[in-house]
């Protein structure tokens, strides 16, 4: 998509069903190629990243979780990390641990 993109920037007129031909891809991939180019002005990589991640966790939980990992012996993992945050959130309930389930509208 390289070559397409350098053309429709430089404004060469592209045959969209011959190039799409021609390369292996869609005309349908040609003519939103066009069309961004032409909304934007030029062809920029764009951001995969998404907008918004409601189930990333909460940064004093991974706070947390870093300092057990490293507090703890090198034959300590995953269960005994799960364990001690269980017992945290059951002992403490700390701020991370207000989130809502939204299917039902209670708290986690």
């Amino acid at each position: 998509m390289n070559l397409l993109d350098a053309q429709l920037a430089a404004g060469v007129w592209v045959n969209a069903a011959e190039f799409a031909r021609e390369h292996g891809v869609s005309a349908r991939t040609v003519y939103r190629h066009q069309a961004r180019i032409r909304a934007e002005g030029q062809w920029r990589e764009r951001s995969r990243r998404p907008r918004s991640s409601p189930r990333l966790t909460p940064p004093e939980l991974d706070t947390w979780i870093c300092k057990l990992r490293t507090d703890l012996a090198p034959d300590n993992g995953a269960s005994f990390i799960h364990d001690a945050v269980t017992e945290l959130h059951q002992r403490a309930r700390p701020a991370w641990s207000t989130t809502t389930d939204t299917s039902t509208g209670t708290p986690c």
